[in-house]
């Protein structure tokens, strides 16, 4: 019994452990953008992903963040802007402008390699985080609806790598 309750509370204490090595910590004044993602990106190991074009990196937020997920970063950073957060697979965030995330959109393209160039029939192709999917023609054609024009698609075929 004794042994029991040691190991019950020894796998709790390496989960806890575990999960606040998720959490993050931050103090932000009156910091640029840029600076606040390059910041978040050395805490916590997220990346962004976002176009110079479409986001305005001179925005200067505070805010302050005590021992809490990236879910709660971003929630900061979007009351504070006219941004979207996308949390995506691989520690990865998509930025975009508010609104743009919301517009659907169809991508068409064409699978092939270097010993293909003619294209790869039977590719899966997926949006990423999701189960929505197609397999390419036999010409390495596809035709995906997509929930918005930021959607990341990941690419799988016997022999090759997931890209």
């Amino acid at each position: 019994m004794k042994l029991k309750l040691l190991i019950l509370t020894a796998c709790l204490l390496v989960a806890t452990n575990l999960f606040a090595q998720n959490n993050i910590s931050l103090k932000i004044e009156n910091m640029a953008l840029v600076d606040v993602f390059k910041t978040i990106q050395e805490e916590s190991g997220y990346r962004f992903f976002y176009s110079d074009d479409l986001v305005d990196l001179n925005k200067s937020v505070s805010f302050e963040v005590e021992n809490v997920g990236i879910e709660s970063v971003v929630t900061n950073l979007e009351s504070q802007t006219d941004l979207t957060f996308r949390l995506m697979d691989d520690k990865l965030i998509v930025v975009v402008p508010s609104g743009e995330m919301q517009q659907a959109a169809v991508v068409r393209g064409k699978v092939t390699s270097d010993n293909e160039p003619q294209g790869l029939p039977g590719v899966t192709v997926v949006v990423k985080g999701t189960t929505r999917g197609i397999v390419t023609d036999m010409d390495g054609n596809f035709q995906l609806e997509v929930p918005d024009k930021y959607a990341v698609l990941s690419f799988s075929f016997i022999g090759f790598q997931n890209q």
